[in-house]
């Protein structure tokens, strides 16, 4: 009879046990899934690539960031009316590193991405551009 009773309890151990095991592994699976989502999802958020603008009566600006580097055209406007002028400066194949835009040749800071905005500076004004969706 105690050999019974003992067969009995180490059949419902290893049963209890395997249940628990089972368990954990199965929640451990859907855990891991879940953080791969996440990270995913988290890079597809966190990407600077896109299109900035601003378009004001002063200045046009529009800078392209794709992958690790960025394009840009700067067009102050001088004058009003017929008498107006665009003096054209442009940046090409320059360099991101993290959320922020250098300048190739002295890797000089030139602007930061936040959210949907690209903060730089025109003389010494900051500005604004905001991201557009194509």
């Amino acid at each position: 009879m105690k050999l019974l009773k003992n067969s009995i309890f180490n059949s419902l151990l290893f049963f209890t046990l395997s249940i628990v095991l089972f368990c954990c592994n199965s929640n451990y699976q859907k855990s891991e899934t879940n953080t791969e989502n996440q990270i995913f999802n988290s890079d597809k958020l966190k990407t600077i690539d896109g299109i900035y603008i601003l378009k004001n009566d002063a200045v046009e600006l529009e800078v392209r960031i794709n992958n690790n580097s960025w394009s840009g055209t700067t067009m102050q406007i001088i004058g009003a009316g017929n008498a107006y002028k665009k003096e054209n400066i442009q940046y090409v194949n320059e360099i991101t590193k993290g959320n922020d835009l250098y300048e190739k040749a002295d890797f000089i800071k030139i602007g930061t991405v936040n959210d949907n905005n690209l903060t730089t500076s025109i003389g010494r004004q900051k500005v604004l551009l905001n991201r557009i969706d194509l």
